[in-house]
């Protein structure tokens, strides 16, 4: 398993607690949506789904963990 920097593993964090994930911003994202989401840099979203720990929702930049994402959490070592 790839080592993960601070951002990338609290990008995972935020998926577990129940949120999901945008890329760069939220633009495309709805109001009511909007408050479930949490913006991460490009580099951070790009590396996970290079890693396969999150999909794409749908094509509105909203991502989610993959099982493997989550699995992936529930093994790295704490902080």
């Amino acid at each position: 398993m790839p080592g993960l920097r601070p951002l990338q593993r609290a990008a995972l964090s935020t998926l577990h607690s129940g949120s999901r994930i945008a890329r760069g911003g939220l633009r495309g994202v709805d109001a009511a949506d909007a408050q479930q989401v949490v913006a991460f840099p490009t580099p951070t979203v790009q590396a996970l789904l290079r890693y396969g720990f999150i999909e794409e929702e749908d094509h509105s930049g909203v991502y989610r963990a993959t099982d493997h994402g989550l699995r992936a959490l529930e093994v790295l070592p704490p902080w």
